[in-house]
């Protein structure tokens, strides 16, 4: 016996394509109630792609940040429902500090 959701979810396949295609154009309103609703199509989708290929997915969703990195309710819609999110870039523990051996010499 299937779940209502399983067979929701086949009913997408092979509408992938087309429901990017609205999301991308409800994210060209530059709308934040067209956000809302491009990023309810991408939560939509989530499921079916990843049972086929996760990959395509992350690429995706990493290409749409990339494309609209200066849309900050855009994004802050994006990590809130956990699509895409990129990975932390780690930084030395030291990054951005001073040698303590440098500030002796300098005298900063």
């Amino acid at each position: 016996m299937r779940g209502a959701r399983a067979k929701r979810l086949d009913g997408l396949d092979g509408r992938e394509p087309a429901i990017w295609g609205q999301a991308e154009s409800l994210i060209a309103k530059k709308q934040p109630k067209s956000y809302h609703e491009a990023v309810a199509l991408l939560v939509v989708l989530r499921d079916p792609v990843a049972r086929k290929d996760g990959g395509d997915l992350r690429l995706r969703n990493e290409t749409l940040r990339t494309e609209h990195t200066r849309k900050p309710a855009l994004i802050a819609r994006l990590n809130k429902a956990g699509l895409g999110i990129p990975t932390p870039v780690l930084r030395p523990p030291n990054a951005g500090r001073v040698p303590g051996w440098v500030q002796t010499v300098t005298g900063t």
